[in-house]
């Protein structure tokens, strides 16, 4: 994994989140981040003017480079009083919550009732061509990735995340999910992911759940779960080629359903009201 690579698009598809946040929210509101990874966004946010608390797991492949205070949880309970937050936020992080849609219990505990849920997720798009580009990966990690497998260990991340693999799983196992391409969320395989990633799916998920969909775009940028070409491809060359190939994430603007409810029933008597004070 091309851990610079990773940072920069994070730090990119931010850009885009923050002014759906700020268009909502004024600088100092409070934001919960979930699935902090090494920080990059959480900075981003609290550089903004939010106070930021992210949580992530003890055990994040991105622990060793936090650049934020980063604060460990179980994945279940978020260590905060109930309605503590303005803004949920996360990126990348929903499919890989095995109890995904129960978690969304614990986001609304912990957010205001005007609080919203800003989401980063991947596209359909993004898992069709993860799919194609898990072969060219594989040609061109493939050395280190044998040697790994063979014990041998390597010099590239890629080989060193197998030999971590080839260590809690059989090699029969492991040399099955190199040269079939593994799923990348907790639910289905690398195929079905290609429904359980389009909004078909995230958006009744989110509505089942006690949201209100309040916005939905893209992150108008083309990439994949390899690092095949990495920089080699600009974020300029990456915004054009999405209009093309598609956008590899989408991004989920949300607010409590119970909160529209109470504004929308406050339409009509406030209506009512100015009528009144006309009549008199």
């Amino acid at each position: 994994m091309d851990l610079d690579f990773v940072r920069g698009l994070r730090q990119a598809e931010l850009e885009l989140a923050l002014t759906e946040i700020a268009s909502r929210k004024p600088a100092g509101s409070s934001v919960v981040e979930i699935g902090g990874g090494g920080g990059w966004q959480a900075r981003m946010l609290a550089d903004a003017g939010f106070a930021v608390r992210s949580f992530d797991l003890a055990g994040s492949q991105f622990s060793a480079h936090r650049v934020f205070p980063i604060e460990d949880y179980d994945g279940h309970r978020i260590p905060a009083a109930d309605a503590a937050f303005d803004i949920a936020f996360s990126s990348n992080v929903l499919e890989h919550i095995a109890h995904g849609r129960a978690f969304q219990a614990e986001l609304h505990r912990v957010l205001k009732p005007d609080g919203i849920a800003v989401h980063l997720l991947p596209t359909a798009s993004w898992r069709l061509w993860t799919l194609a580009a898990h072969y060219p990966w594989l040609v061109k990690s493939g050395s280190g990735v044998v040697r790994a497998w063979l014990g041998g260990g390597g010099p590239s991340e890629d080989a060193a995340v197998v030999a971590r693999a080839a260590g809690r799983r059989g090699k029969a196992e492991l040399l099955r999910r190199v040269v079939v391409s593994p799923r990348h969320g907790e639910v289905g395989n690398a195929v079905s992911e290609l429904w359980h990633f389009s909004r078909h799916r995230w958006t009744p998920l989110f509505e089942d759940t006690g949201w209100r969909v309040v916005a939905r775009d893209t992150n108008g940028l083309f990439y994949t779960g390899y690092s095949v070409l990495g920089w080699q491809l600009s974020l300029a060359a990456r915004r054009r080629l999405s209009r093309l190939l598609g956008a590899s994430c989408h991004v989920y603007v949300l607010e409590k359903a119970s909160a529209s409810r109470a504004t929308n029933a406050s339409a009509p008597l406030a209506a009512e009201t100015a009528r009144g004070k006309a009549s008199q």
